[in-house]
């Protein structure tokens, strides 16, 4: 079997791309799903799909992804409006308390993106509207 330099060529751009688009390794490469989906953000706007993509999935569902002991979930629209008033009082005050939310590590570092004034004045909003 002769290999020409055109199918070398080929070959090697085959490669490069797969391993770009992670087809060959899907958790390496530049285009992971996180990485796209952090680009494709909704505009910040006092609606649930807004808030959930801005604030609750960046800041919450590390930790309150589903049903646990003692932790609530906030993985649906109820579960968000069942506890939209805890979710912006832990989020506004829960530092002065010593129980931040999202929390901190050992060092002090947030686990999550911290919301910015901005995101929590569009949450109440939203909680007042449901």
């Amino acid at each position: 079997m002769e290999f020409s330099v055109k199918n070398i060529l080929l070959v090697l751009s085959l490669i490069a791309l797969s391993s770009c688009l992670g087809f060959m390794k899907p958790d390496k490469g530049e285009l992971r799903f996180s990485e796209k989906e952090e680009l494709q953000l909704l505009p910040l706007a006092a609606n649930y799909q807004s808030l959930k993509q801005n604030f609750i999935d960046k800041s919450c569902l590390r930790c309150h992804h589903s049903r646990q002991d003692e932790i609530p979930s906030f993985a649906t629209q109820s579960d968000v409006i069942e506890n939209a008033e805890d979710i912006l009082f832990y989020a506004e005050e829960g530092c002065d308390l010593d129980t931040c939310m999202p929390p901190k590590n050992e060092d002090g570092t947030p686990t999550a993106p911290i919301p910015a004034p901005e995101v929590l004045e569009t949450f109440r909003q939203w909680m007042e509207e449901n």
